[in-house]
């Protein structure tokens, strides 16, 4: 092989490594560009594949509403900036508790105060909760029952009011009165008498009795459809008043084993109570942390 031969041979191979190098560059960018990662050669990507995983919640169908699967555990703030809190309820924020014989009847019921959410999440941050609850309390029959607002006006201004009515609204009148925004009047003493007139009534008086006071309403749990309607409809309803919306839905707590398998009569039993506690604790603090614009001016 002559000069000239070797010569000519060497340009062509410089010229065809470079475009190799080239080609494998061009494709490492599509790579990146589609995946966010890049794999080099003889590597594994790490970028995340089109295939769900075992814990993604089911594709909701037309009749059921699931809730996340993940806690919102990333807030850093403390309820006990609140030295006195009141809550609006019914039996579940009462420490209702069923307790059945051997056999599966009824043995008793009763409210207890020890077992309350509220007084356990008192307890553990020292602070105080007034219950303005009681079982079978609806937004319509909280405004004219002797344990809701006849009581929230006779007793002193707390920090804030934790608002937890919807589940008696939805098994006593399901759709059929909810109603709408519109039904919240300039003068709330003209609301209609739906879920949203009177849940816009409850929030009126309150603050009228505590003008400084600070306001959290929450959803409930979602599982039916039916709870979902009544959810977008608390949902809507704080942001008329503007005011933050706990979202009880996201927290997988409430679709847990724990949570659904110790409930009696449809009740929570002292373990479940207990556990509330922490959850909306938690819940709660995330809904200020979230919030923060809203509490900028609270000073207790």
């Amino acid at each position: 092989m002559n000069k000239k031969t070797k010569n000519w041979l060497s340009k062509w191979g410089a010229l065809i490594a470079t475009s190799l190098m080239t080609i494998m560059m061009v494709i490492v960018l599509i790579q990146f560009a589609f995946t966010g990662d890049i794999a080099l050669p003889g590597e594994q990507s790490t970028a995340s594949t089109t295939t769900p995983s075992a814990s993604q919640p089911p594709v909701s169908t037309p009749d059921t509403y699931y809730p996340p699967t993940s806690n919102k555990t990333d807030s850093y703030v403390s309820l006990g900036m609140f030295e006195k809190f009141g809550i609006v309820g019914d039996s579940y924020t009462k420490g209702t508790v069923y307790i059945l014989n051997s056999d599966g009847t009824l043995k008793s019921a009763g409210y207890y105060e020890n077992l309350e959410w509220g007084n356990i999440m008192a307890k553990k941050l020292g602070t105080k909760c007034t219950n303005f609850s009681w079982g079978g309390l609806s937004t319509r029959t909280w405004l004219t029952d002797s344990h809701g607002l006849a009581a929230l006006l006779a007793a002193e201004p707390q920090n804030i009011y934790y608002l937890m009515l919807g589940i008696n609204d939805k098994q006593t009148y399901g759709s059929e009165n909810i109603g709408s925004l519109a039904d919240i009047r300039d003068d709330f003493t003209q609301n209609a008498d739906t879920f949203y007139g009177n849940y816009g009534k409850i929030i009126c008086h309150i603050k009228a009795h505590a003008p400084e006071a600070k306001i959290i309403i929450s959803t409930m749990t979602g599982v039916t459809s039916m709870n979902k309607l009544y959810n977008d409809a608390i949902e809507e309803i704080a942001e008329h008043f503007g005011i933050p919306c706990a979202k009880q839905y996201e927290y997988e707590f409430f679709s847990s084993d724990f949570y659904r398998k110790n409930l009696v009569g449809s009740h929570p039993t002292a373990p479940v109570y207990a556990a509330m506690a922490n959850v909306l604790e938690q819940m709660f603090a995330d809904t200020v942390m979230n919030n923060a614009d809203y509490f900028k001016d609270y000073i207790g």
